[in-house]
């Protein structure tokens, strides 16, 4: 297979209008969708146009097949780029490998999108949300002559440069650094709701009928509720010692979804949810139902009143929002790859899988470098980027707090 075998037509999303014209006019009658994940659709990509990244629809033909993928482009430094692609593609086309295809594809990508922005772009980074037990990802991992798992962490193998890759020559791709969590759970919600409880560990059961008990009201709002959560979860990122974004980030989300559904264009629901005792907000969550799938994207809460258990209403009433509304699952969105208990966040894997769902590993990030020498400078620096902050920063502050 070479490039000429996969053709892709970017189109960059500048405006809301402007991307819907093109879905409807153009894309729909002959293209399948790339992904049901909402990162690849046109809500996901005009968010992100207002958020630092351009955004392309691109119109994939491969084999004679069809399909959308949603391509967001990062500018950097010394006047490069890259070219990103959130979960996806879902799927390899007939006539394809894995490595083939992602070669191909990020090949056309670039070609598709360079003549549109100014700076030279680097790689293609796909994130993928394939399972690391499914065939396209064994083939893959294999291809690339790395394990899909490390034995001993359970965690992605990012080797940045193929030095230990015995098919070094024979492809272009890397695994790299993933942008999404590539470990999450997913929970069905084909069950009624007392066989849902029931699949709960029994703490989780306690502790949501606490919180009922003790007088925890749920609330679940809109944007209104975006000051209040705003302030929880700059709580939570102080104690937690985690990066969030500012509060216009997530303004920016709820309008995006609001000019959607106004329009009725795509089925999607995004609301705050709020735990409050006594007119007090506790915690936080915000979720989005989109195409028959829930997923918890945010959560916040409050060093007061934990024992109420907030966190636990919080999730059992979007849980049974969530199958009221249709969706078939409702995903966590991110845990650590392992229950070990020396994990900075295994807190978060306690918490996540306790509700019961399968707990899901994906293969993560595959890079096809466009430019190999300026590429490993950059993984080099993101290399050390990622040290500073998950290890030598995080030392620093602990060492801080020990001296106070």
């Amino acid at each position: 297979m070479n490039t000429k075998d996969v053709t892709v037509i970017a189109r960059r999303i500048q405006d809301f209008q402007g991307s819907l014209s093109l879905r409807t006019a153009d894309l729909t009658e002959v293209a399948l969708p790339a992904s049901e994940s909402f990162m690849q659709s046109a809500f996901w990509a005009v968010f992100k146009s207002r958020t630092g990244w351009l955004s392309f629809e691109c119109e994939v033909t491969s084999a004679g097949e069809h399909s959308i993928l949603y391509v967001l482009v990062r500018s950097l430094k010394a006047h490069v780029c890259f070219c990103y692609v959130p979960h996806g593609p879902a799927s390899v086309p007939s006539g394809f490998s894995p490595k083939e295809y992602l070669e191909a594809l990020g090949r056309a990508i670039s070609d598709a999108i360079k003549g549109q922005v100014r700076s030279r772009i680097i790689f293609v980074r796909f994130d993928l949300a394939w399972e690391c037990d499914t065939p396209m990802a064994v083939d893959l991992s294999q291809a690339l002559n790395v394990p899909e798992r490390n034995k001993a962490s359970n965690s992605p193998v990012h080797n940045s440069d193929n030095t230990h890759n015995s098919n070094k020559k024979k492809t272009n791709l890397t695994p790299g650094t993933p942008v999404q969590v590539p470990d999450t759970v997913v929970l069905p919600l084909e069950d009624e709701p007392e066989q849902l409880l029931a699949s709960m560990k029994p703490k989780w059961r306690y502790n949501i009928r606490l919180a009922q008990k003790k007088g925890v009201e749920v609330v679940r709002e809109g944007a209104e509720a975006l000051g209040a959560f705003q302030k929880l979860y700059e709580e939570t990122a102080k104690r937690d010692e985690i990066a969030i974004h500012e509060a216009s980030y997530y303004k920016a989300l709820f309008l995006v979804a609001a000019e959607f559904r106004s329009q009725e264009k795509l089925p999607l629901d995004l609301s705050v949810w709020t735990a409050k005792y006594e007119g007090k907000p506790l915690a936080a969550i915000i979720t989005l139902f989109f195409n028959k799938h829930a997923t918890y994207l945010y959560g916040a809460s409050s060093n007061q009143n934990r024992n109420l258990m907030p966190a636990y209403a919080l999730q059992w009433n979007a849980i049974l929002a969530a199958k009221e509304a249709g969706c078939v699952d409702y995903d966590f969105f991110g845990i650590p790859p392992t229950d070990d208990p020396n994990h900075p966040m295994a807190g978060l894997y306690f918490f996540k899988t306790g509700f019961g769902g399968r707990v899901v590993h994906r293969i993560g990030a595959i890079d096809y470098p466009v430019a190999p020498v300026v590429y490993k400078c950059f993984r080099s620096a993101e290399g050390l980027r990622l040290y500073w902050y998950k290890s030598v920063k995080k030392l620093f502050r602990k060492h801080q707090k020990q001296a106070h």
